[in-house]
C-alpha cells in the first residue's frame, strides 16, 4: 500500500488538517463553472461588399433602393454566398480602406455579424436593375430534343464584370440558373422566315402549349448546333403564348433577329429560372417590363444608356454540338427606358472618402441600433472605411445603444495616411484625442497582411506605389476587434502567447508607408494619449503594447476594466430582469440577490482559484432602499466587484555581484 496513506478532498482543507497524517492527499478542484453570462464575443464590420442584397432592395417596377440589413455569418463560404467574394474596385486601399472582404482575411471570429453598405444607388434618385442570362445547350440531334449535354446549374457571381462599349458595370447580386428538366419537348417545330424583328413566330402542330402551362418568360432551346441554320439554332425566350400551337419569342438579349424557314425542329421548353433572371415578366408589355430588371449593379465609369447589352469582359468559352460551358451566351441588359446612372463618389473602382460614403456607412452602422436578430448579439462593431466622420458616427452610435441595453465598444483606426506618433495622439480629426469614450478603441500603427485574391492585381499601396504580390495595407482596429472577441472580457488584449499571437499572426508588417520608428518613449507617449498600439517583438511577434481606451479618465483607460464591466452589469441585468413587475415580497427580493450572489461566486472560484475571473464583491439590498423608493416601486441593490489585478509592469529587484552577500531563507 506504500508508506503513508492516499485522501482525497473536494477543497484545500488548510495545512492543519494536511499534515495529521503522513501520505498522500489528493486535492480534486471541480472544472471551472458554467457562468451563464452575457456573450462579449461578437463583432459587427461594416464595409463595402460585392453582393448588396443586404443592403438594397428591389421593388415589383424593379427600382434598387437602399434597405441595409445585418446578417450573421457562419463560415467563409457564408460570407462569400452572403455578401460576396473578391472585388478589387472596391475600397479607398491606398488610403481610406473599405473593402470589407480584405478586411476580414486572415482573422477569426467566434461570432460574426457583417453589414454591407448600399454602393449601388446612386447619390440621388434610384437605379433599374439588370437582367442576365445564358444560351442552354441545343438538342442531341434533329430527331432526339433531349440536351446535347447535360442539364447543369450555374452562378454568375456578384462582382461579375459586364462592359457597354468601353464602360464597365458589375453586378451587386449573384444570379443562380437551375438545371431543371425540359417540361415539354418535340421534333416539329417550325421557323418561319422573318424579317429583322424582335419578336418572331414559333409553331409546332404537337406543341400544346396552352394546356401544358407555358409561361411568359419561360426558355425555348431550339435546333442544333451545326446542324440547323446558325440563326435558328439558339435558345429564346418566351414573349406571348398565343394558341396552343404558336408562341411568340424573342432572343435573350432582346435584340431584333432575323429567322429562315426551316421545319422538323428539335426544342424543348424549360422554367425561366434556367436561363433568365427576369423569370415570369413580360419585357414586352410596358407596365410589367422594368419588373424583369432586378439584379442590382454598379456602373464603374459612366450612365449605361438605357436598353444597352452588356457583355461579359471575361467570355466563357463558346458552345459547340458536344460541349458546353455552364454560362455559354452569357449576357446582360439595362432596362429599355431607364439609364443605368452613374454616381462618381459612390462607383467608382476604389472610391475616395466622401461624405456620400460617410453617410452611407453612417445608415448602416444606424440598421444595427435595434434589438432583433442578429443586432442583439453585437458587442463590438467596427467599419472597413476610415474616416473622421465615420469614427465619430461609431462612437455616438456606441455610446447611444449602450444606454439602450444594447452595450457595445468600437474599434477603429485612422486613414492609412497617417504616419506620425503626434498625429495619432493628437486631438486633430484623425487623433485619438478627436474621440475620447471609455467605448473606443484607437489602434494605430495600421499594418499590412496577405490577401491571395490580391495576386497579380494592380492594388495601390499606402506609399503610393502599387504591388500586385497580394500584400495590401489593412487596418488595425479589426485585428484588435479579433482578438478581443476571441478573450474573455476581463482580460488584456495586449498579451503574447495562446490565443493573442495566434491571432495576429497573420499581420505581415506595418502599414507600408510608415517610416517612423517607434521605440520606447513613442510607445509611453501612445499609451499616455489612449492609443491601444501596435508593436512587433523580436521574440512574440506582433501584440497590441497597451490596453487602454480614449477615456483618460483615472480608473476608466482599461480596455479589459469596461468590457468587464458591462460583462457584468449585462448580465446581473439579464439573469434580474424576470422578477421586474412582480411583487415586492422577501421571497422574490432573495431571488434578486440569490441570482446576483450566484453569478458573481462563480466569477470568484474559490474551489479553483485557477479558474477565477474577480477578485471578490458584495451586494447590498438593504441600504439603498427607504420608504420613498420602496412606494416608488423602486429596489435597489448596491453591487461592488473587485476585479483582478494585471501584472502590467513585472519588477525584477537583482543585486548580481562578486560581493553580494546572500541570506537564506527559512
Amino acid at each position: 500500500m506504500g508508506a503513508g496513506f492516499i485522501r482525497r478532498f473536494s477543497t484545500n482543507p488548510g495545512n492543519a488538517e494536511l499534515g495529521r497524517i503522513e501520505g498522500v492527499a489528493i486535492i480534486d478542484n471541480p472544472p471551472p463553472g458554467s457562468i451563464q453570462g452575457v456573450g462579449t464575443g461578437c463583432v459587427c464590420v461594416v464595409g463595402e461588399c460585392s453582393d448588396a442584397s443586404y443592403a438594397v432592395t428591389v421593388a415589383a417596377n424593379g427600382d434598387v433602393s437602399a434597405k441595409v440589413q445585418p446578417v450573421r455569418v457562419y463560415s467563409p463560404a457564408d460570407i462569400v454566398d452572403k455578401v460576396g467574394g473578391w472585388d478589387e474596385t472596391l475600397g479607398n486601399f491606398g488610403t481610406g480602406l473599405g473593402n470589407l472582404y480584405a478586411s476580414l482575411a486572415n482573422k477569426r471570429f467566434p461570432v460574426l455579424v457583417l453589414v454591407p453598405i448600399d454602393n449601388v444607388t446612386p447619390a440621388a434618385g434610384t437605379n433599374k436593375g439588370v437582367r442576365v442570362f445564358r444560351d442552354l445547350p441545343t438538342n442531341a440531334s434533329a430527331v432526339s430534343a433531349t440536351p446535347a449535354v447535360p442539364m447543369a446549374p450555374a452562378v454568375v457571381s456578384a462582382g461579375r464584370e459586364f462592359r457597354s462599349g468601353s464602360n464597365r458595370v458589375r453586378t451587386a447580386a449573384k444570379v443562380l440558373f437551375t438545371d431543371t428538366a425540359a417540361y415539354w419537348q418535340g421534333v416539329d417545330g417550325v421557323l418561319a422566315a422573318g424579317a429583322s424583328a424582335v419578336i418572331q413566330p414559333f409553331t409546332s402542330v404537337t406543341g400544346d402549349f396552352v394546356n401544358k402551362g407555358v409561361q411568359v418568360g419561360d426558355i425555348l432551346v431550339v435546333g442544333v448546333i451545326g446542324t440547323n441554320n446558325v440563326l435558328n439554332a439558339k435558345t429564346f425566350r418566351v414573349q406571348l403564348v398565343t394558341n396552343a400551337t404558336t408562341l411568340q419569342v424573342e432572343r435573350l438579349d432582346g435584340a431584333a433577329f432575323v429567322t429562315v424557314v426551316e421545319t422538323a425542329l428539335a426544342y424543348r421548353l424549360h422554367a425561366a429560372a434556367t436561363a433568365d433572371s427576369a423569370g415570369m415578366a413580360s419585357l414586352h408589355v410596358a407596365a410589367a417590363t422594368a419588373s424583369g430588371y432586378r439584379i442590382p449593379a454598379r456602373p464603374l465609369d459612366a450612365t449605361i444608356t438605357a436598353g444597352s447589352a452588356l457583355t461579359p469582359t471575361v467570355v466563357p468559352d463558346a458552345p459547340t454540338a458536344t460541349s458546353w460551358d455552364t454560362l455559354s451566351g452569357l449576357g446582360a441588359r439595362v432596362e429599355a427606358a431607364t439609364a443605368l446612372t452613374y454616381s462618381a463618389a459612390v462607383h467608382a473602382p476604389n472610391a475616395a472618402n466622401s461624405a456620400t460614403l460617410d453617410a452611407r456607412y453612417a445608415a448602416a452602422i444606424q440598421a444595427t441600433a435595434n434589438d432583433d436578430d442578429p443586432s442583439n448579439l453585437i458587442n463590438i462593431i467596427v467599419a472597413a472605411r476610415k474616416s473622421a466622420t465615420i469614427r465619430s458616427t461609431l462612437k455616438q452610435h456606441c455610446a447611444t445603444t449602450s444606454a439602450l441595453g444594447n452595450t457595445r465598444t468600437t474599434c477603429f483606426s485612422p486613414e492609412l495616411s497617417v504616419v506620425a506618433v503626434n498625429v495619432a495622439t493628437g486631438t486633430g480629426s484623425t487623433g485619438a484625442g478627436a474621440q475620447r469614450l471609455d467605448r473606443c478603441d484607437y489602434s494605430w500603427p495600421n499594418c499590412t497582411t496577405f490577401v491571395p485574391e490580391a495576386v497579380n492585381l494592380s492594388i495601390t499601396k499606402a506609399d503610393g506605389t502599387t504591388t500586385t504580390d497580394g500584400y495590401l495595407d489593412d487596418g488595425a482596429d479589426v485585428w484588435l476587434a479579433s482578438v478581443l472577441a476571441n478573450t474573455n472580457p476581463e482580460e488584456n488584449p495586449g498579451q503574447v502567447g495562446s490565443p493573442y499571437s495566434d491571432l495576429l499572426a497573420g499581420i505581415a508588417g506595418f502599414q507600408t508607408n510608415l517610416t517612423t520608428k517607434l521605440g520606447m518613449a513613442e510607445y509611453i507617449a501612445l499609451k499616455a494619449a489612449g492609443v491601444c498600439a501596435l508593436r512587433r517583438d523580436r521574440e512574440d511577434g506582433f501584440l497590441f503594447q497597451s490596453g487602454v481606451t480614449t477615456d483618460l479618465t483615472s480608473g476608466r483607460e482599461p480596455i479589459s476594466r469596461r468590457r468587464m464591466a458591462d460583462f457584468l452589469q449585462d448580465s446581473m441585468a439579464r439573469r434580474t430582469n424576470k422578477f421586474a413587475k412582480g411583487k415586492a415580497t422577501t421571497t422574490r427580493k432573495d431571488g434578486i440577490r440569490t441570482e446576483i450572489e450566484t453569478f458573481l461566486a462563480d466569477l470568484v472560484s474559490e474551489n479553483n482559484p485557477a479558474a477565477a475571473r474577480i477578485a471578490g464583491y458584495s451586494v447590498d439590498d438593504k441600504s439603498g432602499n427607504t420608504p420613498s423608493t420602496v412606494a416608488a416601486g423602486l429596489h435597489f441593490i448596491i453591487t461592488k466587484v473587485t476585479l483582478l489585478g494585471e501584472l502590467n509592469s513585472i519588477v525584477l529587484q537583482c543585486e548580481i555581484g562578486s560581493g553580494v552577500i546572500i541570506t537564506t531563507q527559512l
